[in-house]
């Protein structure tokens, strides 16, 4: 049946109408909670921050070795681990702290792990630590930055050496020596001159394969002046396979005999050997240097 004419403009006109008044609707809506979606955006969820490479080897020592071993050394904010064998023996010779070079860690399978190990058992009181994260080799960072940077890192540094070194007092080493590898190497000398903060009083001094840190801009000039004023003894190791070590080793000797520094002395390897024979006799080198220049310390 056909609708009247008037009939069908009625409704059309009200079909009109509600579609208006529904999108009048939507809009006021919209308007009347603008802030809705932004608050739910603005909330911040928490995540979890990313170990760092120090940390994560922490981790796994704490994991892989007995608990007895292991020290949790605090200085200040700065906490990290250090790995203590005590000396096989009633009367420890003295104490050896050993630290690894950059990004190793204080069980390191070269020199650091196996000299813990080995001189603990010739009789020595043993701690093992290694170096912060440096954030001073940023290739972004400013000349400027990077100098404050190493400044902050070497104050850091003398600070755990020292820590260390308390510890192993505490343990009844009251003899310290200082056994560094690579840049490990270069902050035990460092630590022990008038430069560091604090200085640190040792009796002897173990350097293997010596090196600066990149962010050093005159880190080999700074390694020679403080061998130079290094009057006790010190036992420098190198690597003939090392490029330049040859030459750095004639230099070392030349400026001890300078300076009259008849306690230093050099042992050039023709070929290091990593495997758990060759590290075994560069340890016992080393062991024979120690009981040669110094006494055993009183019970």
């Amino acid at each position: 049946m056909r609708r009247p004419i008037w009939l069908t403009s009625l409704l059309l006109a009200l079909t009109v109408q509600t579609s208006g008044l529904s999108a009048q609707t939507a809009d006021t809506t919209a308007e009347n909670t603008p802030e809705q979606a932004p608050a739910e955006a603005q909330t911040e969820v928490p995540t979890a921050s990313v170990p760092t490479r120090a940390e994560r080897q922490e981790d796994a020592l704490r994991r892989q070795l007995p608990t007895e071993q292991l020290r949790q050394l605090e200085v200040g904010d700065d906490a990290f681990l250090g790995l203590f064998l005590p000396a096989a023996q009633p009367n420890p010779l003295g104490g050896i702290l050993l630290i690894a070079d950059r990004d190793e860690h204080a069980d390191w399978p070269e020199l650091i792990g196996p000299a813990r190990r080995q001189l603990s058992e010739q009789g020595w009181h043993t701690l093992a630590i290694s170096l912060p994260d440096d954030p001073a080799s940023n290739l972004f960072l400013e000349e400027a930055a990077r100098a404050e940077t190493l400044a902050a890192t070497s104050e850091r540094i003398d600070k755990r050496v020292n820590a260390a070194a308390q510890a192993l007092n505490a343990e009844g080493a009251t003899t310290l020596v200082l056994l560094g590898r690579g840049e490990g190497a270069y902050w035990a000398l460092h630590a022990t001159g008038a430069q560091a903060s604090p200085r640190i009083e040792a009796a002897a001094l173990v350097l293997y394969q010596t090196r600066a840190p990149a962010a050093a801009q005159n880190g080999e000039a700074e390694t020679a002046a403080w061998l130079s004023q290094w009057s006790k003894p010190a036992y420098e190791v190198f690597a003939a396979t090392q490029q330049g070590s040859q030459e750095l080793a004639r230099q070392r000797s030349l400026g001890a005999q300078r300076h009259g520094r008849d306690l230093y002395a050099q042992l050039v390897l023709s070929k290091p050997d990593p495997s758990p024979l060759g590290q075994s006799v560069l340890i016992k080198r080393l062991q024979g240097w120690l009981e040669k220049h110094l006494p055993p310390q009183q019970p």
